[in-house]
């Protein structure tokens, strides 16, 4: 019984209500990106509070979710830049004329 309260509370009520403070936070991108590191914090809870194996098959997954999710941040940020770089020049062209 203890347990099925405490699924109830920390599994849904608090994911809840963390997951809907990012979603204020950041964008939505970047949001559905966390969903996809709970298999890593599972994994991990388990070890620690459950004394589970972790695998060498286990650690190739979760690197390679964690590798994956980093490729995406790298590039989301190259394409911020690329874009302020691009916005920059305009503003700069329609400030002076006679650059064009």
């Amino acid at each position: 019984m203890i347990s099925i309260v405490y699924l109830g509370i920390f599994g849904s009520l608090i994911g809840f209500v963390c997951y809907f403070y990012i979603l204020q936070k950041l964008t939505t991108a970047n949001v559905s990106l966390i969903t996809m590191m709970t298999p890593v914090f599972a994994i991990l809870l388990g070890n620690g509070l459950n004394n589970e194996v972790i695998t060498i098959h286990v650690l190739l997954g979760a690197s390679a979710i964690i590798v994956g999710l980093a490729l995406y941040q790298q590039q989301n940020i190259r394409t911020k830049k690329q874009q302020r770089m691009v916005s920059t020049a305009a503003e700069k062209l329609a400030e002076h004329p006679e650059l064009r």
